[in-house]
């Protein structure tokens, strides 16, 4: 008996430990639905954030972030949004429903880590379709290259994704309008199979009744079982799920009354993190809605029927609907036309002590309606060896012309020759040559290696760490330095030696030049003597005011630039800096600007450049 005590844990902890590997990350952080309502997680705690969106919708929405949490794009039925929350180009005109349950689903085509697949349902059942999003179109910021494809006539409003057992491809899962059955589609880096594994159940519940197609499909997070939510059935279900085949099984009804009825309806349906609890929303007579835990472990219909606990019941018009899970561990709850997020604070937990608060998340004056955002358990895809036909890279140095004594910069940039993404965290090694009389290099880069001098050539080694590559400028460093009296010709800046060590690039290399001008006496006593300029900022976490403190050892002017992680340019202040030791202080006002990383540029007359950077909450 001990034995058998022994195996039953450990199989419940193999399950719990496999679960854990497929919690929601980062490419979740980013949550949108409702009107005009979202949640983010890149917060230091992963606490949620109130952010705004521009969609409005009832139900079903979707949204995708990379593997830092920056949001790349969300949809609603209808619509795509890129991270500029502007309308995606080709965006809009999708034949997902305002009112579907699971209206849309964003997963990304494996292998390919610039392709999305937006799966879509319509109102009330009916076509399932998919479009493809370019996340290189647009000049980074997607493109709709493939819209509207028709898959099957006859799908309801259920919609989910599941990472097959081979952990590349992807199972998408639909249930058939007026029907019992299943669906599994598989999604390779081939695109999507037409041809469907399907799973057949004869229960007994009636089809024909008005939004049968409506309510939940969830996916445990081993992946191992699929649950729904059946609205005019008065019932949940659970079913086994192969992630090998793609196909159901062994259905266990959970009936909420002895008939169904007119005036109860189930809706929202989601596993705890350890798949030990599933949570269900249902409403009765319109006005009184319930939070119901179902303990699994027990395993047999009767057992979780009987383990079935009320954890929350409010007798208000604002009823519960969609329960998610989010990287924080936590389960989110929408309460229809509601300001906050409910939330259930330990899922795993039984009872009570799962801790359920209504009010949890406040939504910033924007409202919840019945749904919440649909996330496939897939991490983002990542080329670990890409084949060195397909992924060609160019390191290119930017030339720098300046007379005696200018401080100048020589950027070093990297971008793809293809239309692939390689993976983050990059490693790479690079040497530059150059004459050592043109040029003086300030050598306090984190990245620097070795220097040396062989034949009045000046030979510098550095490595460092990227966060990816794309087919966008990406740059390594700037080597700063002063330019020397010495020679006033041209002067080549070569790549003498270069490797990716993380994965195979084929790497195309291109010198820049130190050009070197004329100066007479006078004007090159005026170049060298540079006003020294120091910039520090007082915080690097701000919320709307950025202050900064500015010291110089002379009079200069400046320009102070401040920068998206995206590119996009917010501030551009002229500014004028008195001689001082102790510093001057400057704010800069980011009310308006939304939250997320950025960078302050400052350029002197002198052409120092200062760059730093910060977080807006």
């Amino acid at each position: 008996m001990n034995q058998i005590k022994t195996y039953i844990f450990l199989l419940i902890s193999s399950s719990w430990l496999l679960a854990q590997d497929h919690i929601l990350g980062p490419e979740a952080n980013n949550w949108y639905f409702g009107e005009h309502s979202g949640i983010s997680f890149n917060t230091p705690d992963k606490s949620p954030k109130p952010i705004h969106s521009n969609l409005v919708t009832e139900e079903g929405t979707a949204a995708i972030s990379d593997e830092l949490g920056n949001l790349l794009f969300y949809a609603q039925g209808d619509k795509i949004w890129n991270k500029k929350q502007e309308l995606m180009l080709n965006g809009s005109g999708l034949l997902g429903g305002y009112s579907s349950t699971q209206a849309v689903l964003i997963v990304q085509q494996p292998l390919k880590n610039n392709l999305f697949y937006v799966f879509t349902t319509s109102n009330e059942g009916g076509s399932f379709c998919y479009s493809i999003v370019d996340l290189h179109g647009d000049n980074g910021f997607g493109e709709v290259i493939t819209k509207n494809v028709n898959v099957y006539d006859s799908c309801s409003e259920k919609l989910v994704a599941i990472v097959h057992s081979n952990q590349t491809d992807v199972w998408i899962v639909i249930k058939e309008q007026a029907s019992y059955n299943f669906r599994s589609y598989l999604l390779t880096s081939d695109g999507l199979s037409m041809s469907p594994v399907i799973s057949r159940f004869n229960l007994k519940y009636d089809l024909t009744k008005k939004w049968s197609s409506m309510g939940y499909l969830a996916v445990a997070p081993d992946g191992a079982r699929i649950a729904a939510a059946t609205y005019t059935a008065s019932q949940f279900e659970l079913y086994d799920f192969s992630a090998k085949t793609g196909e159901l099984s062994n259905v266990i009804e959970l009936p909420l009354l002895a008939k169904e009825s007119n005036d109860y309806f189930v809706y929202g349906v989601c596993f705890s993190p350890d798949c030990s609890k599933l949570y269900c929303s249902n409403t009765e007579n319109s006005d009184s809605t319930y939070i119901l835990q179902f303990d699994l472990i027990g395993g047999s219909q009767s057992e979780i029927l009987k383990s079935k606990l009320i954890i929350a019941h409010s007798y208000n018009a604002k009823i519960f609907g969609a329960i998610q899970s989010a990287p924080d561990g936590k389960l989110y709850v929408s309460k229809y036309q509601n300001d906050y997020l409910s939330v259930i604070n330990y899922p795993d937990k039984r009872g009570v002590s799962c801790e359920f608060v209504e009010n949890g998340v406040y939504l910033d004056e924007t409202l919840c309606r019945l749904g919440l955002p649909n996330f496939a358990f897939q991490k983002l895809y990542v080329v670990d060896k890409p084949d060195p036909k397909i992924h060609k890279s160019l390191i290119r140095i930017n030339s720098a012309q300046g007379s005696p004594g200018d401080i100048v910069e020589l950027p070093v940039f990297a971008k793809l020759l293809t239309d692939s993404m390689i993976s983050s965290h990059l490693t790479y090694e690079i040497t530059l040559e150059f004459n050592a009389s043109a040029f003086l290099p300030e050598l306090n880069l984190p990245q620097f290696k070795d220097n040396s001098i062989q034949n009045g050539v000046r030979i510098l080694k550095f490595s460092g760490l990227t966060n990816g590559l794309s087919i966008y400028d990406l740059e390594l460093f700037r080597l700063r330095g002063t330019i020397l009296l010495g020679d006033k010709a041209r002067n080549e800046v070569k790549i003498s030696d270069f490797s990716w060590s993380d994965t195979t690039l084929v790497a195309f290399l291109d010198p820049g030049e130190i050009i070197i001008n004329d100066v007479c006496k006078s004007d090159l006593r005026k170049v060298t003597n540079i006003p020294k300029v120091q910039i520090d900022l007082l915080q690097t976490i701000v919320s709307d005011l950025l202050e900064v403190n500015l010291k110089s050892s002379d009079e200069t002017n400046a320009v102070i630039s401040i920068y998206s992680i995206s590119g996009q340019k917010i501030i551009g202040r002229d500014i004028h800096i008195q001689k001082s030791e102790v510093g001057i202080h400057h704010d800069f006002d980011l009310k308006k600007a939304s939250s997320g990383f950025y960078f302050l540029i400052l350029k002197t007359a002198s052409s120092q450049i200062h760059r730093l950077s910060f977080m807006k909450k």
